[in-house]
Protein backbone atom coordinates (compact mmCIF):
# COMPACT_ATOMS: atom_id res chain seq x y z
CA UNK A 1 0.00 0.00 0.00
CA UNK A 2 3.17 2.74 1.05
CA UNK A 3 4.88 1.72 -2.45
CA UNK A 4 1.31 2.48 -4.39
CA UNK A 5 0.61 5.54 -2.73
CA UNK A 6 4.54 6.85 -3.30
CA UNK A 7 4.62 5.52 -6.82
CA UNK A 8 1.13 7.21 -7.34
CA UNK A 9 1.75 10.83 -5.42
CA UNK A 10 5.17 10.81 -7.93
CA UNK A 11 2.83 10.26 -10.45
CA UNK A 12 0.08 12.50 -9.68
CA UNK A 13 2.70 15.72 -9.32
CA UNK A 14 4.26 15.18 -12.48
CA UNK A 15 0.79 14.69 -14.50
CA UNK A 16 -0.31 17.96 -12.24
CA UNK A 17 2.74 19.71 -13.26
CA UNK A 18 2.70 18.84 -17.00
CA UNK A 19 -0.64 19.54 -17.90
CA UNK A 20 -0.45 22.93 -16.04
CA UNK A 21 2.63 24.64 -17.19
CA UNK A 22 1.23 24.09 -20.59
CA UNK A 23 -2.09 25.77 -19.82
CA UNK A 24 -0.21 29.23 -19.65
CA UNK A 25 3.09 29.24 -21.89
CA UNK A 26 4.29 31.98 -20.81
CA UNK A 27 5.24 30.84 -17.37
CA UNK A 28 7.34 28.15 -19.43
CA UNK A 29 9.04 30.31 -21.87
CA UNK A 30 11.43 32.54 -19.61
CA UNK A 31 14.98 34.05 -20.75
CA UNK A 32 16.40 31.83 -17.49
CA UNK A 33 14.74 29.99 -14.85
CA UNK A 34 13.52 32.33 -11.98
CA UNK A 35 14.60 31.31 -8.34
CA UNK A 36 12.09 29.64 -6.32
CA UNK A 37 9.93 31.82 -3.92
CA UNK A 38 10.83 30.84 -0.03
CA UNK A 39 8.18 29.25 1.77
CA UNK A 40 5.38 27.09 1.85
CA UNK A 41 7.53 23.86 1.07
CA UNK A 42 5.29 22.15 3.12
CA UNK A 43 2.10 22.25 1.01
CA UNK A 44 3.76 19.59 -1.76
CA UNK A 45 3.46 17.14 0.25
CA UNK A 46 -0.09 17.59 1.39
CA UNK A 47 -1.01 19.62 -2.10
CA UNK A 48 0.73 19.06 -5.11
CA UNK A 49 -1.71 21.01 -7.25
CA UNK A 50 -1.27 24.22 -4.69
CA UNK A 51 2.57 23.95 -4.70
CA UNK A 52 2.68 23.68 -8.67
CA UNK A 53 0.45 26.86 -8.89
CA UNK A 54 2.99 28.80 -6.56
CA UNK A 55 5.44 27.27 -8.75
CA UNK A 56 3.57 28.68 -12.10
CA UNK A 57 2.85 32.08 -10.01
CA UNK A 58 6.56 32.29 -9.30
CA UNK A 59 7.79 32.25 -12.53
CA UNK A 60 4.76 34.95 -13.40
CA UNK A 61 6.15 37.28 -11.08
CA UNK A 62 9.40 37.73 -13.11
CA UNK A 63 7.21 39.05 -16.24
CA UNK A 64 7.23 42.77 -16.97
CA UNK A 65 4.18 44.15 -15.12
CA UNK A 66 2.25 44.84 -18.44
CA UNK A 67 2.41 40.97 -19.00
CA UNK A 68 2.20 40.36 -15.70
CA UNK A 69 -1.28 40.59 -15.03
CA UNK A 70 -2.52 38.91 -18.20
CA UNK A 71 -0.54 35.88 -17.62
CA UNK A 72 -1.63 35.57 -14.08
CA UNK A 73 -5.49 36.28 -15.12
CA UNK A 74 -4.57 33.56 -17.94
CA UNK A 75 -3.63 30.78 -15.57
CA UNK A 76 -6.14 30.86 -12.79
CA UNK A 77 -9.09 30.81 -15.29
CA UNK A 78 -7.23 27.84 -17.21
CA UNK A 79 -6.47 26.15 -14.06
CA UNK A 80 -10.15 26.32 -12.41
CA UNK A 81 -11.29 24.93 -15.61
CA UNK A 82 -8.81 22.10 -16.26
CA UNK A 83 -9.08 21.50 -12.02
CA UNK A 84 -12.89 20.17 -13.39
CA UNK A 85 -11.95 18.37 -16.15
CA UNK A 86 -9.10 16.59 -14.50
CA UNK A 87 -10.86 15.75 -11.10
CA UNK A 88 -14.00 14.33 -13.52
CA UNK A 89 -11.60 12.41 -15.23
CA UNK A 90 -10.09 10.65 -11.91
CA UNK A 91 -13.12 9.91 -10.67
CA UNK A 92 -14.16 7.83 -13.68
CA UNK A 93 -10.88 6.19 -14.45
CA UNK A 94 -11.55 4.99 -11.09
CA UNK A 95 -14.89 3.68 -10.97
CA UNK A 96 -13.70 2.20 -14.28
CA UNK A 97 -10.63 0.68 -13.51
CA UNK A 98 -12.13 -0.76 -10.18
CA UNK A 99 -15.03 -2.47 -12.53
CA UNK A 100 -12.56 -4.10 -15.35
CA UNK A 101 -9.63 -4.70 -12.49
CA UNK A 102 -10.64 -5.09 -9.18
CA UNK A 103 -7.09 -5.76 -7.85
CA UNK A 104 -5.94 -1.72 -8.34
CA UNK A 105 -8.20 -1.19 -5.41
CA UNK A 106 -4.73 -0.20 -3.96
CA UNK A 107 -3.72 2.34 -6.60
CA UNK A 108 -7.37 4.06 -7.25
CA UNK A 109 -7.68 4.34 -2.94
CA UNK A 110 -4.39 6.40 -3.56
CA UNK A 111 -5.47 8.46 -6.54
CA UNK A 112 -8.84 9.43 -5.63
CA UNK A 113 -7.35 10.25 -1.57
CA UNK A 114 -4.13 12.63 -3.12
CA UNK A 115 -6.34 14.16 -5.28
CA UNK A 116 -9.43 14.68 -3.01
CA UNK A 117 -6.86 15.98 -0.22
CA UNK A 118 -4.95 18.41 -2.78
CA UNK A 119 -7.68 20.47 -3.87
CA UNK A 120 -9.67 20.51 -0.73
CA UNK A 121 -7.00 21.88 0.32
CA UNK A 122 -5.75 23.98 -2.77
CA UNK A 123 -9.78 25.45 -2.57
CA UNK A 124 -10.04 26.15 0.92
CA UNK A 125 -6.67 28.05 1.16
CA UNK A 126 -7.13 29.78 -2.13
CA UNK A 127 -10.57 30.77 -1.87
CA UNK A 128 -10.18 32.04 1.57
CA UNK A 129 -6.81 33.70 1.52
CA UNK A 130 -8.54 35.80 -1.52
CA UNK A 131 -11.59 36.74 0.86
CA UNK A 132 -9.39 37.79 4.50
CA UNK A 133 -5.93 39.25 2.41
CA UNK A 134 -5.83 43.01 1.68
CA UNK A 135 -3.56 42.29 -1.41
CA UNK A 136 -3.86 43.95 -4.45
CA UNK A 137 -6.00 42.08 -7.15
CA UNK A 138 -2.64 40.51 -8.85
CA UNK A 139 -5.12 38.62 -11.27
CA UNK A 140 -7.53 41.83 -12.22
CA UNK A 141 -10.38 39.11 -12.09
CA UNK A 142 -13.61 40.95 -11.66
CA UNK A 143 -16.30 39.56 -8.96
CA UNK A 144 -18.24 38.02 -11.77
CA UNK A 145 -15.97 35.67 -13.13
CA UNK A 146 -14.83 34.71 -9.30
CA UNK A 147 -18.04 33.89 -8.60
CA UNK A 148 -17.93 31.37 -11.67
CA UNK A 149 -14.72 30.22 -10.94
CA UNK A 150 -15.94 29.36 -7.18
CA UNK A 151 -19.13 27.53 -8.68
CA UNK A 152 -16.99 25.88 -11.02
CA UNK A 153 -14.92 24.27 -7.96
CA UNK A 154 -17.84 24.09 -6.15
CA UNK A 155 -19.19 21.95 -8.08
CA UNK A 156 -15.54 19.68 -8.41
CA UNK A 157 -16.26 18.93 -4.62
CA UNK A 158 -18.79 16.74 -5.15
CA UNK A 159 -17.06 14.94 -8.21
CA UNK A 160 -13.83 14.35 -6.06
CA UNK A 161 -15.87 13.05 -2.85
CA UNK A 162 -17.54 10.39 -4.84
CA UNK A 163 -14.48 8.02 -5.08
CA UNK A 164 -12.87 8.44 -1.82
CA UNK A 165 -16.45 7.76 0.24
CA UNK A 166 -16.68 4.82 -1.91
CA UNK A 167 -13.14 3.18 -1.56
CA UNK A 168 -13.23 3.86 1.93
CA UNK A 169 -16.18 1.89 2.43
CA UNK A 170 -16.88 -1.72 1.89
CA UNK A 171 -20.57 -1.57 2.44
CA UNK A 172 -20.60 1.71 0.13
CA UNK A 173 -22.09 1.45 -3.59
CA UNK A 174 -21.65 3.81 -6.34
CA UNK A 175 -25.31 5.34 -5.84
CA UNK A 176 -24.58 5.83 -1.97
CA UNK A 177 -21.35 7.34 -2.49
CA UNK A 178 -22.88 10.02 -5.10
CA UNK A 179 -25.88 10.68 -2.37
CA UNK A 180 -23.59 10.72 0.54
CA UNK A 181 -21.40 13.51 -1.82
CA UNK A 182 -24.24 15.44 -2.45
CA UNK A 183 -25.51 15.50 1.03
CA UNK A 184 -22.48 16.51 2.63
CA UNK A 185 -21.38 18.87 0.14
CA UNK A 186 -25.05 20.59 0.43
CA UNK A 187 -24.52 20.51 3.85
CA UNK A 188 -27.94 18.95 4.31
CA UNK A 189 -27.18 15.60 5.97
CA UNK A 190 -23.53 15.68 6.86
CA UNK A 191 -24.44 12.97 9.68
CA UNK A 192 -24.87 10.70 6.73
CA UNK A 193 -20.80 9.85 6.31
CA UNK A 194 -20.75 10.65 10.52
CA UNK A 195 -23.37 7.72 11.30
CA UNK A 196 -20.96 4.69 8.94
CA UNK A 197 -18.89 4.80 11.70
CA UNK A 198 -16.09 5.39 9.76
CA UNK A 199 -12.84 8.01 11.21
CA UNK A 200 -11.79 8.19 7.71
CA UNK A 201 -14.97 9.34 6.14
CA UNK A 202 -15.64 11.22 8.85
CA UNK A 203 -12.74 13.15 8.55
CA UNK A 204 -13.29 13.46 4.54
CA UNK A 205 -16.71 14.77 5.03
CA UNK A 206 -15.27 17.73 7.48
CA UNK A 207 -13.10 18.16 5.12
CA UNK A 208 -15.29 18.28 1.84
CA UNK A 209 -17.72 20.41 4.59
CA UNK A 210 -14.84 22.84 5.37
CA UNK A 211 -13.95 23.48 1.89
CA UNK A 212 -17.39 23.85 0.99
CA UNK A 213 -17.94 26.90 3.67
CA UNK A 214 -14.71 28.62 2.22
CA UNK A 215 -16.33 28.67 -1.35
CA UNK A 216 -19.95 29.43 -0.43
CA UNK A 217 -19.98 31.45 2.59
CA UNK A 218 -16.96 32.83 2.24
CA UNK A 219 -16.25 33.57 -1.02
CA UNK A 220 -19.70 33.76 -2.48
CA UNK A 221 -20.79 35.82 0.48
CA UNK A 222 -17.40 38.62 -0.18
CA UNK A 223 -17.23 38.43 -4.09
CA UNK A 224 -21.18 39.40 -4.29
CA UNK A 225 -20.61 42.33 -1.94
CA UNK A 226 -17.52 44.04 -3.90
CA UNK A 227 -18.56 46.40 -6.60
CA UNK A 228 -16.37 45.06 -9.06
Amino acid sequence: MILAFLFTFFLYVYLDFFFRERLCPEAKVLPSLPRWKVGKEWTFFISPGYWVARLLKNRISFFPPYQRMHARRHLVWKSNIYNVYFSCFITTLVFTLFCIWPNSVNFLTALATIRFVSRTFEITYAFGNDVVSRQQNKSGLHKQTRIRLALKSYFELYIIAIPVYFLYSDSMTFSKAVIMSMSVGSLTNVGMAISEKNDLLSIFAFSQVLATLSLVVLSLAMYLSRKK
